[in-house]
C-alpha cells in the first residue's frame, strides 16, 4: 500500500535516516507504533501515525511553512522530522546538559514530561516534539490539551517580551500539506 505523502515527500526531497542512526527500520510496522503510544501514554493521530510508518527519521533540505509569530506572517524550515523511537528520547535524556548552550537540541519526551526545569523552558506537557529546524526550534504535536492533533512550532530563544509557542495547523495532514521547497 501506498503512503499518502510519498508524493509530497518526494517533492520536498526527502531522504532517510543516515546510517548509524537511531531511528528504527523502515518501514515501521503497527506493533512499533503501538509500542510507542503505549510508551507516549496517548494515541497517536491516524495521519501522523501513517507517515511514521514510512518517514519515521526523514530529513528534509530546509522545506518551509508559514506561521504568525507575534501578529508578524513568516516561514521556518524543517531539517528533520524525529523517529518513533524510545531511543531518540532517550539520547535527549543522555545528552541533556542545563548548563549547555545547545539544550535546546536535546529536548526529547522524557525529557519535557519528566525533567525539572520545563516550566524554565516554556513547553506544555502535552505537546510532543516531531521534527526541528536547524536552530534548534521544534515542530510539535498536541497529544492532549486543548488542541490535540494540532502542530505547535516552540521557538527556543524567544526575543524579549515575544511568545515563544505559535500554532501552525490543526492537523499532522494540514502541517504536511502547507510545507513547500525553500527557494
Amino acid at each position: 500500500m501506498t503512503n499518502k505523502y510519498e508524493e509530497i515527500v518526494e517533492n520536498l526531497d526527502g531522504y532517510p535516516p543516515s546510517q548509524g542512526s537511531p531511528a528504527l527500520p523502515l518501514p515501521v510496522s503497527d506493533e512499533q507504533l503501538d509500542k510507542f503510544e503505549m510508551e507516549l501514554g496517548f494515541p497517536l493521530p491516524a495521519d501522523y501515525r501513517e507517515f511514521l510508518q514510512d518517514y519515521s527519521g526523514y530529513g528534509f533540505s530546509n522545506p518551509v511553512f508559514p506561521v504568525v509569530e507575534n501578529g508578524r506572517l513568516t516561514t521556518e524550515t524543517v531539517f528533520a522530522f524525529y523517529d518513533a523511537s524510545p531511543v531518540m528520547y532517550q539520547a535527549s535524556i543522555e545528552n541533556y546538559d542545563p548548563d549547555s548552550d545547545t539544550v535546546s537540541l536535546y529536548l526529547g519526551l522524557a525529557l519535557v514530561r519528566s525533567m525539572m526545569g520545563v516550566k524554565e523552558i516554556g513547553w506544555p506537557p502535552e505537546l510532543l516534539p516531531i521534527a526541528c529546524d536547524m536552530g534548534g526550534n521544534q515542530i510539535c504535536l498536541a497529544l492532549s490539551g486543548l488542541r490535540p492533533g494540532a502542530i505547535f512550532f516552540w521557538v527556543n530563544a524567544p526575543g524579549e517580551g515575544s511568545d515563544n509557542i505559535y500554532l501552525v495547523a490543526n492537523s499532522f495532514d494540514e502541517f504536511i500539506h502547507l510545507l513547500r521547497p525553500s527557494t
